[in-house]
């Protein structure tokens, strides 16, 4: 995760816990403690500058989040605390929570990894334009008919919902895939139109969103036809992104991530059978096609397995 240098503000004193000065300015954090001049919770909020917030009590938690400030809560035995993270003791904090917790509270995603041309990144809800843009393509294309032969896993990949539905996903890997087993639906970045675009940390999330090219989206996810130690893997690509080796580059990737990263033993798809484009690209990854069976309807579709 990349290390980014935070303003941290806390709602106790710095004699309640020493260390935690000592382990946040050696995490290249600037620590703000109410003894300091302008502490005051709603001062401090008004004022601007701070990044986190790590408070042991509920109104400061409150007045944060009111603020859209993301805030670690420290709870004692039995307490309940509304914060975005809540820990039992300040031992318990590390700094990728510091990290993560700030990325997740300003819907920052994690990169989970780099290709030669692409960067896969976690999705947030704002990224909803992103993919209907993507879907669009696909439906200009006449995805429908062409997915039998038109060399991607789609067959398999949920259907774009409306607005709504598609953020309430979104928010589901962001609240427990991402978080809890690094998995979830993935975007594909073009890394050149990144790097000539820039990408501030102080870019707000349309900024940031117009500063991408998104060339498609790649899912990893434990569903019910997986096993323990299993994923299944799928993706689209851009309509007009198509024959240049985007969805091996990706597939290569996510394969790299799982297998280093996840320490999963096996990977699987499922193809269309007619599918011919798809089934050469996997076997060239070293897939094995197993068996074919029923998934969604009459959508029938060959099992693939990758051992990791």
């Amino acid at each position: 995760m990349k290390r980014e240098q935070l303003i941290i503000a806390m709602d106790f004193d710095r004699n309640e816990d020493p260390t935690m000065d000592d382990f946040l300015i050696r995490c290249g954090h600037l620590p703000l403690h109410p003894e300091e001049a302008f502490f005051e919770v709603s001062s401090c909020i008004s004022k601007g500058g701070v990044d986190l917030a790590i408070c042991r009590q509920e109104a400061s938690i409150l007045a944060m989040r009111e603020a859209k400030i993301p805030v670690i809560g420290v709870a004692s035995e039995g307490e309940d605390l509304s914060a975005d993270l809540v820990l039992c003791s300040f031992e318990a904090l590390e700094e990728e929570d510091i990290l993560r917790s700030y990325r997740r509270g300003m819907e920052i995603p994690d990169e989970i990894i780099r290709t030669r041309r692409l960067i896969i990144r976690e999705m947030v809800p704002s990224d909803y334009p992103a993919l209907l843009r993507l879907y669009r393509s696909l439906e200009a294309k006449e995805h429908m008919e062409a997915q039998k032969t038109g060399g991607a896993m789609e067959d398999f990949i949920e259907p774009l919902g409306g607005r709504r539905a598609t953020e309430k996903l979104i928010q589901t890997y962001w609240d427990y895939l991402y978080p809890l087993c690094g998995m979830g639906g993935f975007l594909l970045i073009d890394r050149e139109v990144k790097k000539r675009d820039g990408g501030r940390r102080d870019a707000d999330k349309q900024e940031r969103a117009e500063q991408e090219r998104v060339v498609g989206r790649i899912d990893l996810k434990p569903t019910d036809r997986c096993g323990e130690g299993q994923a299944e893997v799928g993706y689209l690509i851009d309509a007009s992104c198509r024959r240049r080796g985007y969805a091996k580059e990706a597939l290569e990737g996510i394969c790299q991530y799982a297998r280093e990263k996840l320490r999963l033993r096996e990977l699987v798809a499922h193809v269309h059978p007619d599918n011919l484009p798809s089934q050469r690209l996997l076997e060239k990854l070293n897939f094995v096609r197993e068996e074919r069976g029923p998934f969604g309807g009459e959508n029938e579709g060959d099992h693939w397995h990758l051992s990791l």
